[in-house]
């Protein structure tokens, strides 16, 4: 087979079934490229062959060639609409397109050509998640494990579910029976922790979050080192490094006081914004004989947030900028009146599994304000021009685009617009660790599938104690997060 791939002919000598043996043999390795050449010499000897159609569509979307992928699907499924495993298939690259209502008509069609299709109802479970119809959903994962009691995707799914629901002892249970059929799962040790930290059984739930390296793909690259790690040894030369993204970085930024009292030196390797702390930047290497030891940022809490109680060790505000241009700030929005400045963030474009969830209609916040004569300002990035205008002329409320910064990538002048605001109301994005790590008064709206560090129920975060939460009773309706907002905000008063 080796011979194919060197001549990129397809030989005489084989067979198209051994030339596509030969590639899921490579597929199943992840040598993907590989693979794919060796179905795309299946496709020279017949075109029309559906079995290699589809598996090179699989490839494309393993790739993210989402278009490309859902076309070579098609024209498989056009040749041979009878094949289940087409329709699954395409269904996940619908899925992944966030085309949910034609994903969930493919695994309807799979389930309908194939009812023993255990990995299709577990699919369809998570369409029927990702569109809040949980009901089904649970069917799903159910039939997924009655059909295959070993299935431990599906315990995993079923316990998601179960955590979006606030089900815990159920989501629990579930996690367990599957670590009972593989302990050494990535999933499930990941999903208990989560589970852990939710609850904040904070020392379990930090051991088992050391599982993200072989679970989480969008938490960047561990740092190539022959130092050791570090486990709280003290005065020692110490290089913590990120491995998330910048809201991660500040979050976890309030422990770094904590680690520079044992430590003889400190530094940190991360994106770049204002503190007390001299960072360095995550993109420029650190010579190894500057330090004894490293570590990856989201294992500090691990030696310093055990116990509910260790989180008020935290200093705040930790984070801090220019005094002189916050208040040239505010002046120029306000132009001299005595009126409150609100900052208002709604939206997410996070890859994170559910984080749309995350996001508000602003009209819906720009309502509360009606008729307070409130100053509003957008502390959002990206182009939200039509978006803001459109809020404007159907509520009669003015939304300042503070053009002179740009909130994406001037974070020292965004945290300035920031502290010039009496009030932020945020969902769950940069902005609320933003404006918590600044001490600013923080509202953030938080549906019912809210992230494991805002725990299950309190209003009050323990990482930032300028910090109100704000949650949904029900999952996509957030009336009652509303109706808490609108009750804390209104008696606010302006600073002088």
């Amino acid at each position: 087979m080796l011979e194919l791939l060197q001549n990129n002919q397809p030989s005489k000598a084989y067979s198209i079934t051994t030339i596509i043996e030969e590639g899921l043999k490579l597929h199943k390795l992840g040598a993907l490229e590989s693979a794919a050449e060796l179905y795309h010499l299946a496709l020279k000897k017949d075109p029309d062959n559906a079995l290699a159609l589809q598996l090179t569509g699989v490839i494309a979307g393993q790739l993210e060639q989402l278009d490309l992928s859902i076309a070579l699907l098609s024209k498989a499924i056009e040749i041979n609409p009878k094949c289940a495993e087409a329709f699954n298939n395409r269904g996940l690259v619908l899925k992944k397109s966030n085309l949910f209502e034609r994903a969930l008509s493919d695994l309807d069609q799979a389930i309908l050509l194939n009812p023993l299709y255990v990995e299709a109802f577990n699919n369809r479970g998570i369409v029927h998640r990702e569109l809040g119809a949980y009901k089904q959903a649970h069917l799903d994962f159910t039939k997924a494990i009655q059909l295959k009691s070993d299935f431990v995707e599906a315990y995993n799914n079923r316990a998601g579910l179960y955590l979006s629901q606030k089900l815990y002892q159920k989501a629990l249970n579930d996690i367990n029976k599957a670590l009972a059929i593989n302990s050494m799962d990535p999933t499930s040790n990941w999903n208990k922790s989560l589970h852990s930290l939710a609850l904040e059984n904070f020392r379990d739930g930090w051991e088992l979050y050391e599982w993200r390296w072989k679970n989480l793909s969008n938490i960047g690259r561990p740092l190539h080192t022959a130092k050791p790690k570090w486990s709280g040894e003290k005065n020692k030369r110490v290089l913590i490094w990120a491995e998330q993204g910048i809201g991660e970085e500040i979050m976890i930024s309030s422990i770094l006081f904590d680690a520079i009292e044992v430590c003889e030196m400190l530094v940190v390797k991360c994106d770049k914004f204002p503190s007390s702390i001299i960072f360095k930047d995550k993109n420029h290497p650190v010579d190894e004989s500057s330090y004894d030891f490293h570590l990856p940022m989201m294992s500090l809490p691990k030696l310093f947030r055990n116990t509910k109680k260790s989180f008020t060790n935290t200093k705040h505000p930790y984070l801090h900028c220019d005094a002189q241009k916050v208040k040239a700030i505010r002046a120029e929005i306000l132009k001299g009146q005595s009126v409150k400045l609100v900052g208002l963030s709604w939206h997410t474009d996070s890859k994170i599994y559910e984080s749309k969830k995350r996001n508000v209609n602003l009209i819906d916040l720009v309502k509360l304000f009606s008729g307070t004569g409130t100053t509003l300002v957008s502390l959002q990035y990206g182009d939200m021009a039509s978006i803001i205008d459109f809020v404007e002329k159907n509520t009669g409320q003015e939304i300042i685009q503070y053009n002179k910064i740009d909130n994406k990538n001037d974070i020292d002048s965004l945290f300035a617009l920031i502290l010039a605001c009496d009030q932020v109301i945020t969902i769950d994005n940069a902005t609320a660790h933003f404006s918590g790590a600044l001490g600013v008064e923080t509202h953030v709206l938080l549906p019912t599938t809210a992230d494991w560090r805002w725990g299950i129920s309190s209003n009050k975060s323990y990482w930032y104690n300028s910090l109100t939460l704000h949650r949904q009773d029900q999952a996509g309706n957030w009336k009652a997060a509303l109706k808490s907002l609108a009750y804390k905000i209104k008696n606010k008063r302006p600073r002088i």
